[in-house]
């Protein structure tokens, strides 16, 4: 949490102010110095001094004689003091005295190696004798160097290198065996977070030494750091500074890119530490990798963890400018500059939403990488956090069948839509009927094509793959932490992102009705900079709105994240109900958002939450309605009417497997009520029963506007399945009827009938109905639409063959016409397969023919009647002439020979 280190002190105002230390004796003699535009070289007698005594001191060195470096002239302490003095000043010069200030950073460069372990002959004795205490001056005195100053942009180019050459030089030294000491590492540490503070912390411009140097000096600030937890763990103190001052950094992308960069490194050796070589690896760049070194102890990787995570305070802050543009810097920066009305309108702002989805998605990855989703190279194919693309990143699906069993059709097994007896499914109760019971005669193919990626380049040059859904068919690895511990952790940031831009009064009256929180439930609170005070789950501090500002992308990674960890809940596994409600909550929230064209928040949670319905959640239910309106929206477009970054059939994907798992939910619990808590009113009451309408609506819609093959076949096996529940359905309530006519209780028992009117099951949603309109959709676009994709016709086939061996014999009447209305569909579909022309006849094309003449079969063996018909039989009888001798002996003038 953000006041981990609330009863340590930091030295943040050191860091701000560096003081006496960064200071020389010679600026008691500085003249008109501080005006650059204005400076007088003649009158400065600083100067004067810095050109008699750097240039000898810079010609002894080894830097300028490496081949054969002569020992210093300086023999005492106080002769090297009184040189520090001076060359303190020279660093403090303008940047037009380039060649003076180059001096001076090769003079102390230089000294700075007495910290190795074999020092040069040329640095002095007194340096040798205690490099700790020297070097600690000289940090202080390069403070100086970092400084911006104004000038032409060649000038400010030259501050550049000088300073690179300076942090080249540091990272050399602590990348070998040297003799630093405690106070040592920790003025180093100071003074790295002081030249960042003094680099990054006013409002971004461009152009200047802070931009240039910007990456740079945060990727040493964060390289050293890790390699001081290693030798000389920071102090809490340090600690605290660093996090208070990156809070203030948080305009800077470089910062989370640093940060991000520096998270997912700790996080590959952390899975190591935690679950061994058997937890699926966190592949990452070989740079990134060295950033942690290779001997550093189990338990500091931990706690380094840990920290850097917290480092930059809540990320949801980035979407508050309110937060981000009152720092003192931001503050005095828009006073000296009337034009602007209010520091949080700084231009360099804009960025935020940018920044703020970039720390969404080193949060998401973290995430993704503790739940130990395999085939992680597909989740990080280059992990550089420097590349965002801000184009649109498509994500494939893939099967779930191993590749070793995959087939590239439907695998079609005549005996497994063999008629089953409806006799044994009277004695089942509801509560029995079970998808996988009516779905096992349907089997579908599991090779799915390719869907497009017309962005496939930027998710190579993506660091990170946004949005990486579960659906990917990625394996969970068995030791993989709870879905609490992970939320613990990172849920109350990934709850508020998700909530930004709600009203937060809404959400307060909410939380006043909920349960109090104890125990365990309180490790993960919302927190917010500068309060003490922690604030229960069922809470939110103010909600900026982001409406005018684009921060849905971020949002729409915590959402993805949120619903990733929610579905890889293990089957023996318990969730905190207090997470449980936010969650609920968030999504709820997430899918009502409506923000023009653009909905990226209502993609990444149905993309992202496929398998929520189907792992048994306590109270997850409660979302059925605001899915299935959005499933509603969804489904009823060939395209979806929004922009988001998945393609149109990865979305209606998501959708097809949310609604299977859905679809025999109102059947199953009938009577049983949703409760609504989506108004502030008192929530209103849903029977499960009244839903059923919508979903077969929806799933007859859908199955019209579908164009995928893969989601077609899922919609037609969830079709059948929709259609024998309601049968058996009905044969219960039926039987219940009888049974309460015998028993007398007539009264209930109409009663009863007008609850089934009420909730939409009377004749117009009948089994019967939805018989004929699956048979009439089914017959007429296998015709026209799905006859040359194979695939689907299979399915399609199959679905017949299923709704042949439905009993219908209660509406025998009714539906004998039907039933002749099929069979000659499928005649005509036999008909127009064989006259294709030869070169278009193959395996494929055959396989669908013999399908269709054993679905033929079926309709006839369960629907003998239909041989009585004169028409009917004569169409019966041309079609299996035609198979059996490639031509009809009677047919039609258009009925050409095959």
């Amino acid at each position: 949490p953000v006041n981990m280190y609330s009863e340590w002190s930091s030295f943040s105002n050191q860091v701000e102010n560096p003081g006496a230390e960064a200071h020389s004796v010679l600026h008691v003699f500085k003249s008109n110095v501080k005006d650059e535009i204005k400076y007088d070289s003649s009158l400065d007698v600083g100067r004067q001094v810095c050109l008699a005594v750097v240039k000898p001191l810079a010609q002894d060195t080894g830097l300028t004689k490496p081949s054969n470096p002569s020992p210093s002239s300086l023999k005492s302490a106080k002769d090297v003091k009184w040189c520090m003095e001076v060359l303190c000043y020279g660093l403090c010069l303008p940047i037009s005295e380039h060649d003076i200030i180059r001096d001076c950073v090769y003079v102390y460069c230089e000294w700075l190696s007495s910290l190795h372990e074999s020092p040069d002959a040329s640095i002095p004795l007194p340096i040798k004798e205690d490099p700790n205490f020297f070097s600690q001056k000289i940090l202080y005195h390069f403070y100086n160097i970092f400084v911006p100053r104004a000038g032409e942009a060649d000038q400010i180019h030259k501050q550049a290198v000088l300073c690179h050459r300076i942090l080249r030089t540091l990272q050399d030294l602590v990348q070998k065996p040297n003799k630093m000491n405690n106070e040592t590492w920790e003025c180093l540490l100071l003074f790295l977070i002081s030249i960042n503070d003094s680099l990054l912390g006013p409002p971004s411009q461009k152009d200047d030494v802070g931009d240039q140097l910007c990456d740079r000096v945060l990727s040493v600030l964060f390289e050293i750091w890790i390699i001081s937890c290693c030798k000389c763990f920071p102090s809490p103190s340090l600690w605290k500074t660093l996090q208070e001052m990156c809070m203030k950094w948080r305009h800077r992308v470089a910062l989370i890119d640093q940060w991000n960069r520096t998270n997912v490194a700790l996080t590959a050796r952390l899975l190591k530490v935690m679950y061994g070589s058997n937890f699926p690896d966190l592949n990452i760049e070989c740079d990134d990798a060295k950033i942690v070194p290779r001997d550093m102890s189990d338990e500091c990787i931990v706690q380094t963890w840990f920290r850097i995570i917290k480092t930059i305070g809540n990320p949801v802050d980035l979407a508050n400018t309110d937060i981000i543009g009152r720092t003192p810097k931001f503050v005095t920066y828009t006073l000296n500059n009337k034009d602007m009305s209010g520091s949080q309108y700084h231009p360099c702002l804009e960025m935020l939403p940018n920044i703020f989805l970039k720390a969404m998605k080193g949060v998401a990855c973290v995430c993704d990488a503790l739940l130990g989703i395999g085939e992680v190279d597909r989740l990080w194919p280059k992990l550089n956090f420097s590349e965002i693309a801000d184009d649109t990143i498509e994500v494939d699906l893939q099967p779930t069948t191993p590749p070793s069993q995959r087939r590239g059709k439907l695998s079609f097994d005549t005996k497994s839509i063999l008629p089953t007896s409806h006799k044994g499914l009277k004695m089942i109760t509801p509560a029995h009927l079970s998808s996988a019971r009516l779905f096992h005669n349907f089997s579908l193919g599991s090779q799915s094509p390719s869907l497009p990626l017309p962005a496939h380049q930027e998710m190579k040059k993506s660091g990170l793959v946004p949005m990486v859904s579960i659906e990917m068919k990625m394996t969970l690895n068995p030791d993989r932490p709870r879905c609490d511990s992970i939320l613990n952790l990172f849920g109350a940031w990934l709850f508020e992102a998700l909530l930004l831009g709600c009203d937060a009064s809404t959400v307060l009256r909410r939380s006043q009705r909920s349960e109090s929180v104890s125990g365990r439930s309180n490790s993960v609170l919302m927190e917010r900079k500068g309060m003490s005070t922690q604030m229960s789950m069922g809470e939110v501090s103010e909600i900026p709105d982001p409406e005018h500002k684009n921060f849905d992308e971020g949002q729409a990674e915590a959402a993805g994240a949120l619903c990733r960890i929610f579905c890889s809940k293990k089957t023996d596994e318990d969730i905190n109900p207090v997470f449980l409600a936010r969650f609920y909550h968030c999504v709820s929230q997430g899918l009502q958002r409506r923000r023009g064209v653009s909905n990226e928040i209502v993609a990444s949670i149905i993309v992202n939450s496929s398998n929520l319905f189907r792992l048994d959640l306590d109270g997850v239910n409660i979302l059925l309605p605001v899915y299935l309106t959005v499933m509603e929206g969804i489904l009823s477009d060939k395209e979806p009417k929004f922009r988001c970054r998945y393609d149109g059939a990865t979305i209606r994907r998501s959708c097809v497997q949310i609604l299977l798992s859905i679809v025999t939910l109102p059947l199953h619990y009938s009577r049983v009520t949703i409760r609504d808590f989506g108004t502030d009113k008192d929530p209103a009451h849903i029977l499960f029963i009244q839903l059923k309408p919508r979903l077969v609506t929806l799933l007859i819609n859908a199955l019209q506007t579908e164009t995928e093959s893969v989601n077609t076949q899922m919609l037609l096996g969830g079709l059948l399945l929709s259609v024998q529940d309601s049968v058996v359905f009905e044969e219960l309530e039926e039987m219940a009827v009888q049974h309460d006519a015998e028993e007398g209780s007539l009264p209930l028992t109409t009663s009863s009938e007008g609850e089934d009117d009420e909730s939409g099951t009377g004749s117009d949603d009948s089994s019967y109905h939805l018989w004929l309109k699956a048979i009439y959709i089914t017959c007429h676009s296998l015709i026209s639409n799905w006859k040359n994709d194979f695939a689907v016709s299979l399915a399609a086939l199959e679905l017949l063959s299923g709704l042949a061996a439905i009993n219908m014999s209660n509406m025998l009447t009714e539906c004998t016409l039907e039933c002749m209305r099929a069979v000659k569909w499928i005649c005509d579909y036999i008909v127009k397969q064989c006259q294709r022309p030869p070169p278009q006849h193959s395996k494929d094309l055959h396989s669908t023919i013999v399908s269709a003449y054993y679905c033929l079969v079926l309709w006839l063996l369960h629907h003998p009647h239909l041989l009585e018909d004169k028409d009917c039989l004569n169409t019966v009888l041309e079609t299996v002439e035609l198979g059996l001798s490639g031509s009809k002996s009677h047919g039609r003038e258009f009925d050409a020979p095959v």
